[in-house]
């Protein structure tokens, strides 16, 4: 049935370009991929900040009464389902204890001891931080028969003084360093987190115009959304294999990972970028679709550091953070694949209008990137004198000194190349400075992959 025509000003479309240009939105992704989400990516070493605390029985003890109970207490909170405690015995055998959690403390473990005999035992530790990162160490103590107890007591000089209350969890503890993150999780999330960013911007541009309805913009979207949802699915099975316990079935291991906090965050963002792919293909779904790519980054959000940082402050904070640079990144692809003027007689879009509705949402969105930068990094380091005591606080300074350049860059777009466009047609000069502005981009992104692989001040 034929539409009616709006005597209004007419909606602004894009007409992409045709023929090899036409896959050059995928030439920029691919260049931005490895650079958007690398702080996110790489801040899988923050393994090394889930550190088990506090043990009864403490790393070294000299027991002459076992404990009923083995406890530990990490820094952060841990999936009791994915965590294992492996004792062995003076002899060299050993058994699997039945972990379970601790009511009220979700960084606590803890499971019952059998009796034990005289000896050096030894309790081997592995678990997964409320963020998806594993952790593991060892905790090595001796116990002793009553007569050696008796004798050692004898031994150990006598004191006037009050007695020391006996703690309630011992010290001190080991842990093993972690280990970075392997390329190919690396490749995975970082490669699927931009392309869901790309896919989420481009559809919060044009879903709610007819911008979508351009056989070009639909292709982005679709494709964005597709590598998205393989790549983040491939990162997601990745985990499940690393944090499955050994000691059950393939499958019943993948349903406890899954069953977790991090494993419903992450196989819902997964399952939402698929959703994004199978409606991004119908122009009149398009609206839709940008709804579902950004509730992915939104949920996406809920995992790594501030899933267990600050968590009521540092999750909204995130989810901020990540839409805001969905948009920036989509409004940058937009600009960087339109031609000048449109292909066909039907185009009917202006380039300098696109240029300036951009420049308007990405110009508020880098505004929101640094204000919610801002507050998480305060968050991660505690306390502002750490700003230049610490590694992490001068690189927080050096973030943050990128991204008032970046500002820069929007205010000069706005006031500068977009007069100078409209006066003249020319969008050479905007080309250049968008490049530019890619290459600012890079260097700030590559500062973040260097903090998020820094131990914040708050967890070292």
């Amino acid at each position: 049935m034929p539409q009616p025509v709006r005597s209004e000003r007419p909606r602004t479309e894009i007409r992409g370009p045709s023929g090899p240009g036409r896959f050059r939105f995928l030439l920029l992704v691919l260049t931005l991929a490895p650079l958007v989400p690398a702080g996110d990516a790489l801040g899988e070493r923050a393994e090394s900040h889930t550190r088990l605390e506090r043990s009864v029985p403490a790393d070294g003890d000299v027991l002459a009464v076992v404990p009923d109970e083995a406890l530990l207490e990490f820094s952060t909170g841990v999936e009791p389902t994915l965590s294992r405690l492996v004792l062995r015995f003076p002899t060299g055998d050993s058994i699997l204890l039945k972990v379970t959690g601790v009511p009220g403390a979700s960084n606590r473990i803890g499971a019952s001891l059998p009796v034990l005999e005289p000896g050096r035992h030894s309790i081997a530790w592995s678990t997964v931080s409320a963020d998806g990162h594993r952790a593991s160490g060892t905790i090595e103590f001796s116990v002793v028969g009553v007569e050696e107890a008796a004798s050692s007591a004898a031994e150990a000089p006598t004191s006037t003084g009050p007695a020391d209350p006996e703690p309630v969890i011992s010290e001190p503890v080991t842990s093993e360093p972690a280990t970075g993150p392997s390329l190919r999780r690396t490749l995975f999330r970082g490669l699927g987190l931009a392309f869901l960013l790309a896919a989420a911007g481009v559809l919060w541009f044009a879903g709610g115009s007819g911008l979508v309805r351009e056989p070009s913009v639909l292709r982005a979207a679709s494709a964005t959304a597709l590598l998205a949802t393989v790549l983040l699915g491939l990162d997601y099975l990745d985990w499940l294999l690393d944090v499955r316990p050994t000691d059950m079935g393939l499958f019943a291991g993948f349903a406890a990972a899954v069953r977790t906090r991090i494993g419903i965050v992450e196989g819902g963002r997964v399952l939402l970028a698929g959703l994004t792919f199978f409606l991004a293909g119908g122009a009149r779904a398009g609206r839709i679709a940008g709804f579902f790519a950004m509730l992915a980054v939104v949920v996406g959000a809920a995992a790594g550091h501030p899933a267990t940082i600050e968590p009521a402050m540092a999750l909204p904070a995130n989810a901020l953070h990540l839409g805001a640079a969905a948009i920036w990144l989509g409004g940058v692809l937009l600009l960087a694949v339109l031609p000048d003027h449109p292909e066909t007689p039907q185009g009917g879009w202006q380039y300098h209008e696109v240029a300036s509705r951009v420049s308007s949402r990405a110009f508020l969105a880098v505004g929101v990137i640094i204000g919610t930068a801002f507050l998480q990094d305060l968050l991660f380091l505690g306390d502002p004198s750490f700003l230049l005591s610490t590694d992490y606080g001068r690189l927080v300074l050096a973030k943050g000194a990128g991204f008032a350049l970046l500002v820069a860059f929007g205010a000069w777009h706005r006031w500068k190349t977009l007069p100078r466009l409209v006066a003249t047609g020319d969008a050479s000069h905007l080309r250049l400075a968008v490049r530019i502005e890619i290459f600012v981009m890079a260097v700030v992104v590559l500062v973040a992959a260097w903090l998020a692989m820094t131990v914040p001040p708050v967890a070292g």
